[in-house]
């Protein structure tokens, strides 16, 4: 399913967009993760998943393996949520508790395996976002990293500064509206 935004509002990926080093970026790599991410989702969601091509099916074995090692109950799976307030927009991959835990977290798939701190960031407005739209409150932000041979994932989690990396969004988020006339 292609991504659509039809809120009005820029979405967390285009406020970063300009920032983002791109060079490792390719088309393949794009349908690679709109397809596991897709698949990731019906999964949590207990629809059935039709088979990835070969090359970019381990990646969502990785996915399916850390779901059941790792994840006690989905909350919000892929949803659009909104701050109306400050004008934006996001669609976080999942917020879960975690097998251990009722703490909800945020956790973002990745299919990159290379770590890039605006992940942070990116963290940071989904966390607000999740608040302020549907009153989750997350303990903590994970990067699930999928491995390309689908033996496991990597995991980072992101370090405690929500506050801070929501004012740089906040920053940044300014600075898209200035430009683009908002």
């Amino acid at each position: 399913m292609p991504y659509t935004n039809d809120t009005g509002y820029p979405s967390v990926t285009t406020v970063l967009r300009p920032y983002l080093d791109t060079e490792w970026f390719t088309q393949e790599g794009a349908e690679r993760g709109t397809a596991v991410h897709g698949a990731t989702a019906a999964y949590l969601r207990g629809a059935w998943t039709m088979p990835l091509p070969p090359e970019w099916q381990p990646y969502f074995d990785s996915a399916r393996q850390w779901i059941h090692a790792a994840v006690k109950e989905p909350i919000l799976i892929e949803e659009r949520l909104i701050d109306e307030r400050i004008g934006f927009c996001g669609k976080p991959d999942l917020i879960c508790t975690l097998i251990g835990s009722d703490a909800p977290v945020l956790i973002d798939f990745k299919t990159s395996q290379a770590y890039y701190k605006w992940w942070e960031i990116q963290a940071a407005a989904y966390r607000h976002l999740a608040f302020v739209d549907r009153g989750i409150k997350t303990e903590r932000s994970l990067s699930v990293r999928l491995k390309a041979d689908g033996s496991g994932v990597l995991i980072n989690e992101h370090p405690q500064r929500t506050a801070e990396d929501m004012n740089i969004f906040r920053g940044l988020l300014n600075a898209h509206n200035f430009f683009n006339g908002r």
